[in-house]
């Protein structure tokens, strides 16, 4: 396939590709990218973009497939425990159809749907996004966690770390996921509160280490972020309290980084406002403090920040872009670093920026095709793509 008169941006493409050109797809990959010119008709499929913007494909870094509806509580997800499947696959579907060509599925529940989900697609029985997924989060025991047993690998001491581990990567997880803080979503929790010790830590590091990988860990406080990068945790998942001492440990690095999840925990994408009195409070102040903490992050210091959305399928629906609207309007982050935020940083942030991330040749034809110039107006990512492509696939 060629798509021809494709309008590229610089940063998101090879250093040597033209502001326009026409990129050659050869099965999977991109074999590359060249100034505009006529084909001979009839020898490749071709579409002609006629200047639209080629982006390479959206990456979301922070998912959780099985939250396709309200879970808790639902009997069918809990006496037939094969329809949490079922869910993971429209949630990935979904995120396919609106531009994430690869998502990071980081927490499954207990039966592995998720990584279910991903070897279907990769086996080529259903059509989805490119899914690195972690198995199920481990956890320790904490008081106020039980109500969402069905996607804690609960543990009590660091050899029980090394166990639950072990079993991840046994069930063919890509990667391990910690929750090192309390949670928003856990009443008796604290989100700040760090809840993981230093060698537990260390056991889950040291583990994924040996099966050339890495852990992504569930972190809002401010000391339990420092601990985090101390023991070499790769992705430090909100990231939300983090303060000039971690961001110092941060600058510059590209072998470890944050992924904050900016709507999901803000008032108006959970549908709250001044009416709901307590429950608004909380959530408005704890964002409050999160945007400044991010914004200072952001703003004074070199950090490899991804993208990541941790959100319902139902909350999505209701407003697909609001992760773009929120880090804009709530952080201030510019348009083109809001965009490498959505590709290259997380396939930085994941160890696979030699696959997709940029529209380079060799890597995988992931793409998406935005009418407008996202790079000088973010609001043009605020709609549906015209066209998603994925490992040279016309999706739609």
């Amino acid at each position: 396939m060629i798509l021809k008169n494709c309008s590229l941006i610089s940063e998101l493409s090879s250093p040597d590709a033209p502001e326009r050109a026409d990129v050659v797809i050869e099965g999977k990959k991109i074999e590359a990218i060249l100034p505009c010119r006529e084909w001979p008709e009839g020898e490749q499929e071709t579409l002609d973009l006629q200047g639209a913007t080629l982006l390479p494909g959206l990456i979301d870094a922070h998912v959780h497939l099985f939250m396709g509806k309200a879970t808790d509580g639902d009997r069918d997800r809990m006496t037939v425990p094969a329809q949490w499947a079922f869910d993971c696959y429209h949630y990935a579907s979904f995120l396919l159809d609106n531009g994430y060509t690869t998502i990071r599925d980081v927490g499954d529940e207990l039966h592995f749907s998720g990584l279910a989900t991903r070897n279907a697609i990769n086996e080529g029985i259903m059509k989805g996004p490119r899914i690195y997924g972690s198995g199920v989060t481990i956890v320790p025991v904490t008081a106020g966690f039980d109500p969402y047993g069905y996607f804690c690998a609960f543990y009590s001491t660091k050899e029980d770390v090394r166990r639950e581990a072990r079993n991840q990567f046994n069930h063919g997880a890509d990667f391990l996921k910690l929750y090192g803080t309390g949670s928003m979503l856990v009443d008796d929790s604290l989100p700040g509160k760090r809840i993981m010790m230093e060698d537990e830590i260390a056991e889950a590091v040291m583990v994924a280490k040996s099966k050339g990988s890495y852990c992504a860990c569930h972190c809002h406080g401010a000391e339990a972020i420092g601990v985090m990068i101390e023991q070499g945790v790769r992705t430090i998942e909100h990231a939300s309290f983090i303060t000039d001492e971690s961001c110092k440990k941060l600058d510059g690095r590209k072998d470890m980084g944050i992924v904050p999840t900016i709507a999901c925990s803000c008032p108006e994408a959970l549908g709250l406002t001044e009416k709901d009195g307590a429950i608004y409070e909380k959530f408005a102040s704890v964002s409050a403090e999160r945007d400044k903490c991010l914004r200072n992050a952001y703003e004074n210091y070199d950090i490899l920040m991804g993208w990541g959305t941790d959100m319902a399928l139902y909350t999505m629906e209701a407003n697909p872009y609001i992760e773009w609207q929120t880090r804009k309007n709530r952080l201030g982050i510019s348009s083109i670093d809001l965009l490498k935020q959505a590709t290259i940083n997380s396939a930085i942030l994941m160890g696979i920026d030699d696959k997709v991330g940029t529209v380079t040749p060799g890597k995988f034809a992931d793409f998406i095709i935005i009418d407008g110039n996202p790079a000088e107006d973010i609001t043009a990512m605020y709609q549906k793509p015209v066209h998603v492509i994925k490992a040279g696939e016309l999706i739609r």
